[in-house]
């Protein structure tokens, strides 16, 4: 699981920059399940971050008007951990 964590940030770092609000989900989602994550594996690690930055701040990354927070590799993966032990 640790290995598929990393992978997943590597990525979802990347997918960011070219991603708009709606899309910026979608984006983060369809890259999650690239990588091999369950849909709902996927859909619950982006509500956690989303709880955790808000809306407003994703979509500022998204459309290039903010840089991703420093914390992202390891608010990403403390989501992913907590998901990987509801589901």
């Amino acid at each position: 699981m640790y290995k598929f964590i990393c992978k997943l940030l590597l990525m979802l770092g990347f997918t960011v920059f070219s991603a708009c609000s709606s899309k910026f989900e979608n984006d983060f989602k369809q890259g999650c399940r690239g990588w091999g994550g369950s849909s709902g594996f996927c859909r619950c690690t982006y509500k956690q971050v989303e709880q955790h930055y808000g809306k407003d701040r994703l979509a500022q990354v998204g459309e290039g008007h903010a840089l991703l927070p420093n914390d992202w590799s390891e608010t990403l993966q403390h989501a992913g951990q907590q998901c990987s032990s509801k589901l």
